[in-house]
């Protein structure tokens, strides 16, 4: 029996069977790959910048000024605040958000890794003058 004032309530639309089901990543595996090995990419260059103080400490004849000098590599890093902003308004939407700079960044993060160790390994650490 139901009162006058009283109004029936929707059911609900979930059911056990729609609880139960998984989410399909059948087509999301090679962009959840490609962004893994981007973000590990990234990483790297953070992990050089922090191995060749110590590297520099150990040898003799590097001066505290070259040292100091060393921590310019840091600033790009220090400058993200500033232009992630710029970096998230712009992006090409074929290729998505993230992926229109990661991507790009990354190849030339790796071509001045390779122009580096081009540079490092035809003259000696000590003959480069900073």
């Amino acid at each position: 029996m139901t009162l006058p004032n009283q109004k029936d309530e929707p059911k609900s639309t979930v059911t056990k069977e729609s609880m139960l089901v998984k989410s399909n990543l059948k087509g999301d595996w090679p962009n959840i790959f490609l962004l893994l090995l981007l973000y590990i990419m990234q990483g790297i260059p953070l992990g050089i910048v922090t191995v060749i103080p110590m590297l520099l400490q150990s040898k003799q004849n590097v001066t505290y000024k070259e040292q100091a000098l060393f921590s310019i590599v840091v600033w790009p890093f220090s400058l993200k605040l500033l232009w992630a902003p710029l970096v998230d308004a712009l992006y090409i939407q074929k290729i998505g958000r993230r992926k229109s700079w990661l991507i790009p960044v990354q190849f030339l993060m790796g071509m001045y890794i390779l122009f580096l160790y081009y540079i490092f390994s035809t003259k000696n650490i000590e003959s480069v003058s900073l």
